[in-house]
């Protein structure tokens, strides 16, 4: 059996321990789907934020996107931002 200490999270089904921690990650701008879905699923594997901010190069429906995120977008924390000083003053 496994203990988890207080403030850490297991994920997935392997024995990995992690920290509580609050390290988000921003995209500024991307312009690669694939690029942002691959980005995406390492945010769910390691339980952090994303945030994208606008402009983009393509949309959230853009299907290489979801390709690279495959089922792992709807356990996606996502925040998405208009621009840059929207970004900075959240």
């Amino acid at each position: 059996m496994v203990r988890r200490r207080a403030g850490e999270r297991m994920t997935g089904s392997a024995n990995i321990h992690l920290p509580a921690h609050r390290v988000e990650l921003a995209l500024v701008h991307p312009q690669i789907a694939p690029n942002a879905g691959n980005v995406a699923r390492l945010c769910v594997a390691t339980g952090t934020r994303l945030h994208l901010v606008r402009p983009m190069g393509f949309v959230l429906t853009d299907k290489q996107l979801r390709r690279s995120a495959m089922d792992y977008w709807p356990r996606l924390a996502l925040t998405i931002h208009d621009d840059l000083p929207a970004f900075l003053s959240a």
